[in-house]
């Protein structure tokens, strides 16, 4: 049963980790316009990201490439363990594309700190909208990876104290035959006793 039990904990932990990194996913896309859906997001106001440090886009791109990339192959696989230990390599891919969208949202968030409005394109308040976004977006990523961590410490300790639990348990078994065997050979003697 505890075997079973974590390995939809672990299933659930995969599922709400994939469904919370693509979601920071998209609000990375969103503001450095990579991916084909989101290219123009960004066209009005694209000048001003990052216009104290340029380098940074240069640096979100393949942050954003590197996660997206992991995401997709993840999400086409889905989760197929059919074991713990199975379970657990696929909580560590997830937890790999976990530190991946960390790092997409630390530079977009480095980006927008960098960032320059006006009110034409980009006023404060829509720029301090997405540093809203993308910081709501960093604490739920934080969760999910500790939700993650946490669902696979759960494995190696369960596969961990499991063997002792057996040693446990037949060295019970043993004593336990045991003390029939010497029940049984009281009764013996007491019967020979008696007679």
């Amino acid at each position: 049963k505890k075997h079973k039990d974590l390995k939809e904990s672990a299933k659930n932990s995969y599922s709400s980790a994939m469904a919370s990194f693509s979601s920071s996913i998209d609000e990375c896309d969103k503001i450095i316009g990579e991916s084909d859906q989101n290219k123009k997001t960004n066209d009005s106001y694209e000048h001003l990201l990052a216009a104290h440090d340029k380098s940074l886009m240069y640096e979100a791109v393949p942050a954003y490439q590197s996660a997206a990339s992991l995401y997709e192959k993840l999400n086409e696989q889905g989760f197929t363990a059919t074991d713990l230990e199975s379970a657990e390599e696929q909580l560590a891919e997830v937890e790999k594309l976990g530190d991946r969208v960390r790092s997409a949202l630390n530079i977009t968030e480095q980006i927008l700190q960098k960032t320059n409005t006006d009110y034409q394109y980009l006023t404060p308040t829509s720029l301090s909208g997405m540093k809203t976004t993308i910081s709501g977006a960093k604490t739920s990523a934080e969760a999910q990876i500790s939700a993650i961590t946490n669902a696979k410490q759960q494995i190696t300790s369960f596969q961990i104290s499991e063997p002792q639990s057996v040693k446990d348990a037949e060295l019970s078994v043993e004593q336990s035959e045991l003390s029939l065997a010497q029940a049984e050979q009281s009764l013996a003697q007491a019967k020979t006793n008696s007679d």
